[in-house]
């Protein structure tokens, strides 16, 4: 059975005043919630406003900015970024290393028309661009270009020596290129439109880029052959043809290639056909009777030594015998001399 509890009212009256004290405070603490009448009266004014961003609180001083100071709305700001981001970015592409920078690049007024006239003109096979040329991505660059020039006939003389000398400066080997340049080159090298330092670079560019072309070389052989042409040739011109064409194992021309070591003789010179003919002497000579020295093993090296300088000259000259000499040759005499007595007495005696 359940006690019942008995209060007296004194302390039910203390502890609804404690209820009553507790209410109080917690009404202070919690505002009251407007009602549903003071909401539709004020709820449109409020609702009109825009409401204000609430700027975010950065956890360093750093991370403020004066964007986010700005009233604009935040939509807003992040297209305006991103475009600004994207026309920079279009604009100029910033470089990751300082060498990558150029100045083609930061010249954006020039127009593009003009910027493609420049790029033409660079690969354009001049002859300031061909002189111009040290490495091998260069000379790729005017390889077009002198193509064209070939297949037209638009290059001339001193052009075809200073693409020859690029080609063999930058060991650029191309078979199509040499196939047409040597095309050129015979037909200018016939019609003696090449001189002879000209030539030289071409052979010197054969040399380096171990090409031969033997109608080249028996091209120049054939004009180069002439009286006048042979005193055109300098020592250095001489040796280099004569080396290019040995190297490359030229055996065509041996004619000319035997008047490149030694030159022949004028019809005016005193040697003419006088002094001996060193090819001659080694057992062959490649001039034949067109030789302009002696075939003749009595002949003189040289004019200067005259009859001295044949093989039996020694037996004309005076001799100094030594001691010994003397006394083997003196003996000689007394037995030659005592032989000839003897003979001469059995003679006389009848014997």
């Amino acid at each position: 059975m359940r006690k019942i509890s008995v209060r007296c009212a004194a302390a039910n009256d203390d502890e609804d005043d404690d209820a009553e004290d507790v209410g109080s405070a917690f009404a202070e603490r919690v505002p009251k919630r407007p009602r549903i009448n003071q909401l539709s009266d004020g709820g449109s004014a409020a609702s009109s406003e825009k409401k204000q961003p609430v700027k975010k609180k950065k956890e360093f001083a750093w991370m403020e900015s004066d964007d986010e100071d700005d009233g604009e709305p935040s939509g807003e700001k992040v297209s305006e970024k991103v475009s600004e981001k994207s026309v920079a970015a279009a604009s100029s592409k910033k470089k990751e290393f300082a060498w990558m920078e150029s100045d083609d690049e930061d010249d954006a007024a020039e127009p593009s028309g003009e910027k493609t006239r420049d790029d033409a003109d660079e690969t354009e096979a001049t002859l300031e661009h061909l002189d111009a040329v040290q490495s091998f991505g260069r000379m790729m660059l005017l390889t077009d270009s002198l193509h064209e020039k070939l297949k037209s006939r638009a290059l001339g003389a001193e052009e075809l020596a200073a693409a020859c000398r690029a080609l063999g400066r930058t060991k650029f080997f191309d078979g199509e290129l040499l196939e047409s340049l040597s095309s050129t080159l015979r037909a200018m090298i016939l019609s003696d439109k090449l001189s002879a330092g000209q030539i030289t670079d071409v052979f010197t560019c054969f040399f380096e880029l171990n090409y031969y072309k033997k109608d080249i070389f028996s091209a120049v052989a054939k004009v180069f052959k002439a009286e006048g042409h042979q005193a055109a040739l300098n020592p250095v011109d001489r040796a280099t043809w004569l080396e290019v064409m040995q190297r490359l194992g030229h055996e065509t021309d041996l004619e000319f290639m035997q008047m490149l070591e030694v030159p022949p003789l004028p019809a005016t010179n005193p040697s003419y056909r006088r002094i001996r003919c060193i090819f001659f002497a080694r057992g062959s000579c490649a001039a034949g009777d067109s030789c302009t020295y002696a075939h003749s093993d009595k002949a003189p090296l040289s004019l200067e030594l005259g009859v001295n300088s044949s093989e039996d000259a020694w037996r004309k000259r005076s001799v100094i015998m030594t001691h010994c000499q003397k006394y083997v040759f003196k003996e000689k005499d007394v037995m030659l001399g005592g032989l000839l007595a003897q003979k001469r007495k059995d003679a006389a005696a009848g014997l």
